[in-house]
């Protein structure tokens, strides 16, 4: 189960890295961006409860990925923004 939880931590940010590489982009843009393990449902279709839990598991990810060293937060326009550092 721990091994699961690695492959999902590291797939995801993977995904992130890659979602951020043109530029600084909000946690909810780089949830639209990355997979989500919902059948039949694509980010425009997802619910807005949907859309709100995944935005916050991204957020999770970024702030262990910039504990890390990986990305950088910034505030961009009253915007938090994060992008590789």
């Amino acid at each position: 189960r721990i091994t699961e939880l690695t492959e999902h931590h590291n797939n995801r940010q993977a995904e992130i890295q890659q979602a951020i590489l043109e530029g600084p982009r909000s946690a909810y843009e780089i949830s639209s961006q990355i997979t989500w393990n919902i059948p039949d449902l694509d980010w425009s279709n997802l619910p807005p409860l949907h859309k709100r839990i995944a935005v916050m598991e991204t957020i999770a990810h970024l702030e262990c990925m910039r504990w890390e060293g990986k990305v950088q937060r910034i505030i961009e326009d009253e915007f938090i923004m994060f992008k590789p550092r």
